[in-house]
C-alpha cells in the first residue's frame, strides 16, 4: 500500500512539472525584462482546483503589467485597489475553462509611466496594464470630462456619466487615438489635497507650495491658478520625494494616500474632493481581435462586473482608508462650504475656459447638461 501511494505521488509530481514546463500558448512574446516574475499569489492559487478548468498547453497567457504592489495583491481585508483585478483573474480562467489565463506582474515589473505601459502593449511584451485617466490625457483628450475640476459633484453622478453616452464616447475616442483596446473605466473615487510643511485651508495657502500634480494640462492649469508650483513626479517616485521635500505636496485618492504610505512624509490633508479619478483597464487589440465573439462575450461581461465590484470595494474604502489615514497620524481638514467654494472659484476661473476649448463646445455643453440633468 505504500509502494502504490508513493508511486501515485510520483505520477501527480510527473504530470505537474510536464504541465509548468510546458511552452504556455501566447500572442505575444516573452515579458521583458526576462527575469520578471508573476505576482505570487495569481489566479493559480484561487481557480482550477479539482472540479474546475486546468491549464493546458493551449492556454493562451495575458499578461497583466500591474503598478499596484505586491502587497495590495495580496491584502486579504477586500478593501484593496487590486480586489476587482483578482476578480477579473479568477472569472476570465474560469468562464473560458480555460483557454485563457491572466498572469500578473506587480509593482511596475513590466512598464513604469505611461509612455513605457502603451509602447509595451504595441511592443507585444505584454497584452494588459491600467493607466490613470489624468496621465493619459497626454495622448488624448478623450477623457477631459472626467479631469473638470469640481465638475462631478458626487459619486453617484460620475459614475453615471461614466455608464452613459458620454462614457462610451470617451472610450470610442481613446481607441481611436491610442491604438488600444479599454475594457473598462475603474473609478478611484475623489482626490484630496495632502501637505507636508503647512496645512491648506484658503486659496492663499497654495501659493509657492510645490505641489505634484498628474501630467493632465487642466489639472495642472488648474493649481497653477492657486499659485502653487506643479511639477509632475512619476508616481514610482512620488514618496521619495515627498520624503526628501522635492515636493511639498501632492493630490490622490484616499486609498492611494493610505496604501501608499504618504501619511509617513505628509502631515496634512485638505478634503477637496476635486476631481474624479479613473484607471482605464486597456488591453491588446491584437488579442481582442483574435478572440473568438464567443470569448469577447465573456471578456466583456467580466469587465461590468468588475467596473460594478470595484465600485463597492470603493465606497467602503472611502470610509475606512480615510479613517486609517487619521489614526496614522494624518490631520484631516474638512474646509467649510465657504472655504471650499474660495478654493473652488479659484480653480474653475483658473481652466473652464480652457476646458471649453480642449472638449469643443459640443462635449462641454453636454457635460454640463448632464451634470444639470442629474444633479
Amino acid at each position: 500500500m505504500n509502494v502504490k501511494r508513493n508511486v501515485a505521488f510520483l505520477l501527480v509530481l510527473a504530470m505537474f512539472a510536464s504541465l509548468t514546463a510546458c511552452s504556455l500558448g501566447s500572442t505575444a512574446s516573452t515579458p521583458t525584462p526576462a527575469e520578471s516574475k508573476a505576482a505570487e499569489p495569481t489566479q493559480s492559487q484561487a481557480v482550477g482546483g479539482n472540479d474546475g478548468p486546468v491549464e493546458t498547453e493551449d492556454t493562451i497567457v495575458l499578461r497583466y503589467a500591474s503598478s499596484d504592489t505586491t502587497a495590495n495583491w495580496n491584502e486579504v481585508d477586500g478593501l484593496s485597489n487590486a480586489e476587482s483585478d483578482k476578480f477579473m483573474v479568477d472569472e476570465i480562467f474560469k468562464r473560458t475553462n480555460g483557454r485563457y489565463k491572466i498572469e500578473v506582474y506587480p509593482d511596475g515589473q513590466l512598464a513604469t509611466g505611461i509612455t513605457e505601459q502603451v509602447a509595451g502593449i504595441r511592443n507585444g511584451d505584454f497584452e494588459i496594464t491600467s493607466i490613470s485617466s489624468g496621465s493619459i490625457a497626454s495622448l488624448t483628450d478623450a477623457f477631459s470630462e472626467l479631469n473638470v475640476p469640481f465638475m462631478l459633484p458626487s459619486l453617484d453622478i460620475a459614475r453615471a456619466m461614466v455608464d452613459s453616452e458620454i462614457g462610451q464616447a470617451m472610450i470610442d475616442q481613446a481607441e481611436a487615438d491610442i491604438g488600444l483596446k479599454v475594457m473598462y473605466l475603474k473609478d478611484q473615487a475623489f482626490r484630496q489635497v495632502t501637505t507636508s510643511g503647512k496645512e491648506i485651508v484658503s486659496p492663499a495657502d497654495f501659493k509657492g507650495l510645490k505641489l505634484r500634480t498628474q501630467s493632465d494640462p487642466i489639472q495642472m492649469a488648474a493649481f497653477e491658478g492657486l499659485g502653487a508650483a506643479i511639477t509632475t513626479v512619476p508616481f514610482s517616485e512620488l514618496y521619495t520625494s515627498l520624503q526628501q521635500k522635492v515636493v511639498d505636496g501632492q493630490e490622490n485618492p484616499w486609498f492611494t494616500i493610505y496604501s501608499k504610505q504618504f501619511y509617513e512624509v505628509q502631515k496634512y490633508a485638505l478634503v477637496t474632493n476635486h476631481i474624479f479619478t479613473t484607471i482605464v483597464m486597456v488591453m491588446s487589440p491584437e488579442v481582442w481581435n483574435a478572440m473568438t465573439p464567443e470569448d469577447q462575450q465573456i471578456f466583456t461581461e467580466v469587465f461590468r462586473e468588475c467596473q460594478l465590484y470595484n465600485r463597492e470595494i470603493v465606497d467602503k474604502g472611502e470610509v475606512f482608508y480615510k479613517q486609517a489615514c487619521t489614526d496614522a497620524g494624518m490631520k484631516i481638514y474638512e474646509p467649510t462650504a465657504e472655504e471650499l467654494q474660495a478654493i473652488k472659484d479659484v480653480m474653475v476661473e483658473s481652466v473652464y475656459d480652457q476646458c471649453k476649448d480642449t472638449m469643443g463646445e459640443e462635449r462641454w455643453n453636454a457635460l454640463n447638461d448632464f451634470v444639470s440633468k442629474n444633479s
